[in-house]
C-alpha cells in the first residue's frame, strides 16, 4: 500500500485522532512540545520587532508575528487557539485562531504595548489548545522569551599593546576601572569612548580600522532597582574576561562563556577585556535575570550617561588632608601628591617591586583585601613618581608578629637597591626605620652608614598604627602613632634625590599610602 495514498493518510488522521482522544486527563496542560510532535504542527513566532524595543528601552506598540506552519499531511484537520498573557507592565490585545487543514499555515500578529523603560528579555506565557473536528481538545503551554538583554551601550578603550610593557605609573582598568582616565601608548592617547551598538553585537570593524590588534576593553553599568541574580553569556569571537563589580566571573577561552552574579540595588559595573581585537572582532554579552523582574527593575545605562557613573570610576571617599595644619608639619604647607587605598583587583604599575639585595630580584607586592602584602622580605617597593624634598609619606601599617621593620628610603631613581642593614652595610640617599631587623631599635641610613640608632619599643603586631616619613632636605623625621620616634638633621644634606620607596622585613600589611610634597 502507498504510504501516501489518500486512504493511508485518512488511516494516519484517524489514528492520530484517536491518540488526541486517548491522552489521560491532568490538572495541568502538556508541554507545547507534545502539539508540535502529535499533530506535525510546527508553530514559531517571529520576536525581531519586540527585541529591538528591549535592546533600546524606546516602548511602545508593536506586532508580535506569529506562525502555524505548514500542518502535517497526516494530521487531521483542527483549530489552533494562542491565548497569551502579558508579562507585567505590558499589554497583549486578545489572543489568535488558526482554522488549519493538513499541509497548509496561517500567519497573525499579536498585538504588543511595551512599556517605557522595558529591557533586556522577558517571558511571556502562551497557552494553546488545539481543537479536532470531533470536539476533542488538547491544552499546552509554554512561554516565550523575547529580547535577548543585550548590553548594547559601552564606553571602549584601545587598543593597547599586548607586546609593549604596561604603561609605568598608571592601573589599567581590569586593576582599577576609571573611565575618567587617559592613557598614553605609544605616544598616542586613549580616552575612553562611548558607542551604541544598533545590534546585539558590538562590532569593532569601524572603531578599530586600521590599527594592529591588542588589548580592548569595554566597560557599561546595569541599574538595577533592588539586588539581583542575573546569569551572563558571552557570545562573539573575543578572547575575553568580564568583570562585574570588579569580579571576574567569565574567562573565554580558557574556561567558559557562562557566569553569574548577585547586582546589587544601584549602578553595577560591567567590564570585558578583550585580548587581540581588532577590526574583525565581535562580542556579545547577554543578561538573563533569574527571578522574576517588572519592566524597570533593570536595564543598561545609555551611553552618553557612562561617564557620570559613580560605579565606573574610583571612590572618592573623604577628601584627604593637606596644608600646614597637618600633624608634625613643621609649619611646610604639604600638597597631596598621590594617595593610595589599595582598594582594587591588583597593585598596577603606579608601584615597582624591587629587590632588596638587589635591583634584579623576583619579588612581588600583592593586594589581599584592600591591603598591601609584601611576599617576602628584604625588598622595595618603589613609587614611580620624580620627587624633590621636602618630601612626606604617611601610611598605616599591621606589623607582623615577628621582627617587623617598617621603612621608607628617599634615594637616586637607579639607586633604590641594594640595601643592606648588617654586616657589609650597603644603600643609598636616606633610609628611616621603624623596627630594626633583630635589634628592635629605630634607625637613621645616610648612605650605607647608620647615622641615628636608638632603642624604641617595636609596633605593637595586633592593632594598626598610622606612621608618618618626612624628608625635608637635611633635617628627616619619622612618626609612630602621633610620637616622634626619629629626629635628625644632616650638616651636608645628600643631593640628587628623587625617588621615595618602601622597604619591609617580616609579614606587614599596608594601607592607606599618603605621599606629599612640601614648600
Amino acid at each position: 500500500q502507498d504510504p501516501r495514498s489518500p486512504e493511508t493518510l485518512e488511516q494516519v488522521q484517524a489514528a492520530v485522532a484517536q491518540a488526541a482522544q486517548a491522552l489521560p486527563p491532568r490538572e495541568q496542560p502538556y508541554p507545547a512540545g507534545l502539539l508540535r510532535t502529535l499533530f506535525g504542527l510546527p508553530f514559531s513566532a517571529d520576536t525581531t520587532r519586540v527585541n529591538s524595543l528591549l535592546l533600546t528601552r524606546e516602548g511602545g506598540e508593536v506586532n508580535l508575528l506569529f506562525h502555524a506552519r505548514d500542518l502535517a499531511a497526516w494530521a487531521p484537520p483542527l483549530t489552533l487557539s494562542v491565548v497569551p498573557e502579558a508579562p507585567p507592565g505590558w499589554q497583549i490585545a486578545g489572543g489568535l485562531d488558526f482554522a488549519l487543514k493538513p499541509g497548509t499555515g496561517q500567519g497573525a500578529n499579536l498585538a504588543l504595548t511595551v512599556p517605557p523603560d522595558a529591557w533586556g528579555s522577558a517571558l511571556i506565557p502562551l497557552r494553546y489548545q488545539v481543537t479536532l473536528a470531533d470536539g476533542t481538545r488538547v491544552q499546552a503551554t509554554e512561554s516565550l522569551r523575547v529580547g535577548k538583554g543585550a548590553i548594547a551601550d559601552w564606553l571602549w578603550i584601545g587598543p593597547f599593546n599586548e607586546k609593549a610593557d604596561p604603561p609605568v605609573g598608571v592601573l589599567l582598568p581590569e586593576q582599577q576601572l576609571d573611565v575618567t582616565a587617559s592613557y598614553t601608548v605609544a605616544d598616542r592617547k586613549l580616552t575612553w569612548q562611548p558607542v551604541t551598538s544598533p545590534t546585539p553585537a558590538l562590532s569593532f570593524k569601524d572603531l578599530l580600522a586600521g590599527q594592529d590588534a591588542g588589548t580592548v576593553y569595554v566597560a557599561s553599568a546595569l541599574r538595577a532597582q533592588r539586588s539581583l541574580r542575573v546569569s551572563f553569556n558571552l557570545a562573539g569571537n573575543a578572547s575575553a574576561v568580564v568583570y562585574v563589580n570588579g569580579a571576574p566571573i567569565i574567562w573565554f577561552p580558557r574556561y567558559y562563556r557562562n557566569g553569574a552574579a548577585t547586582l546589587q540595588a544601584g549602578d553595577n559595573s560591567v567590564l570585558v577585556m578583550m585580548k587581540g581585537a581588532g577590526p574583525n572582532t565581535n562580542l556579545e554579552l547577554t543578561v538573563q535575570p533569574l527571578e522574576p523582574t517588572g519592566p524597570a527593575d533593570l536595564y543598561v545605562v545609555p551611553a552618553a550617561e557612562l561617564p557620570a557613573v559613580a560605579a565606573l570610576r574610583p571612590a572618592t571617599g573623604t577628601p584627604i588632608a593637606q596644608g600646614k595644619d597637618l600633624p608634625h608639619s613643621l609649619g611646610l604647607n604639604w600638597k597631596l601628591v598621590y594617595a593610595d587605598n589599595f582598594d582594587r583587583r591588583a597593585l598596577g604599575s603606579v608601584w615597582l617591586p624591587m629587590g632588596g639585595w638587589d635591583d634584579t630580584a623576583d619579588v612581588e607586592w600583592v593586594l589581599r583585601e584592600g591591603r598591601l602584602v609584601p611576599s617576602q622580605s628584604f625588598n622595595s617597593l618603589v613609587y614611580p613618581g620624580k620627587l624633590s624634598a621636602p618630601v612626606r609619606v604617611e601610611l598605616d601599617v599591621l606589623p607582623g608578629p615577628d621582627r617587623t621593620t617598617t621603612a621608607v628610603a628617599f634615594t637616586p631613581a637607579g639607586k633604590v637597591a641594594p640595601r643592606r642593614l648588617w654586616g657589609a652595610m650597603r644603600g643609598a640617599g636616606y633610609f628611616l626605620a621603624l623596627g630594626w631587623h633583630d635589634a628592635a631599635k629605630d634607625v637613621i641610613m645616610r648612605g650605607d652608614e647608620i647615622v641615628v640608632q636608638q632603642e624604641a619599643p617595636r609596633l605593637d603586631p595586633s592593632q594598626w598604627h598610622h606612621v608618618i616619613f618626612q624628608f625635608m632636605g637635611a633635617r628627616m623625621m619619622a612618626v609612630a602613632d602621633g610620637k616622634v620616634a626619629l629626629d635628625w638633621t644632616d650638616k651636608s644634606p645628600l643631593t640628587g634625590l628623587d625617588t621615595i620607596s618602601l622597604y619591609q622585613l617580616g609579614d606587614p600589611r599596608y594601607d592607606n599610602v599618603r605621599i606629599y610634597t612640601g614648600a
